[in-house]
């Protein structure tokens, strides 16, 4: 990822990612760039390169809790689409996302625990249909950011 936030203009971030086995392009906007509840938008474009790709669009609110510390709120939606390596098995997801986390960070670590509730509708195909069905699940991950703080410009 390469971001960039200059004074005058609205921060974003451009980047490019596997998740799994599928490769993506991602951009962000935040529309509103404050120190109180700034938010923006993105979107991740999979690219068709091998047996399937996935897309998603997604919002993020940040809610400021203390100086290292803030709540964050990512709804989103989701798309996958997949093949079997040799095309016998097909399927497809959509999912709407709820996810929050807990951004905590000093100095150059970041760690970010956050949890997110999923209600999805699949089918695939292996030679017959199944689907489509509804799921609702939960999923869970901690990621940990080491670099340059970023301190906002006086306004």
């Amino acid at each position: 990822m390469y971001g960039r936030r200059k004074s005058g203009e609205a921060p974003y971030a451009l980047g490019f990612g596997l998740n799994g086995t599928f490769p993506f392009a991602e951009g962000y906007l935040e529309l509103r760039d404050s120190d109180h509840f700034p938010f923006g938008v993105g979107a991740r474009v999979g690219i068709p390169f091998g047996p399937g790709w996935q897309n998603g669009v997604y919002g993020r609110l940040d809610i400021p809790l203390a100086p290292n510390a803030k709540l964050l709120w990512n709804p989103g939606l989701f798309h996958n689409n997949t093949s079997s390596p040799n095309g016998a098995n097909h399927g497809w997801f959509v999912g709407v996302v709820q996810g929050v986390g807990l951004e905590l960070g000093t100095a150059n670590i970041t760690f970010t625990p956050s949890a997110a509730l999923v209600w999805g509708r699949a089918e695939y195909e292996n030679p017959n249909q199944h689907g489509p069905e509804n799921r609702l699940f939960g999923t869970g991950a901690l990621s940990v950011t080491f670099g340059r703080k970023v301190t906002r410009a006086p306004r």
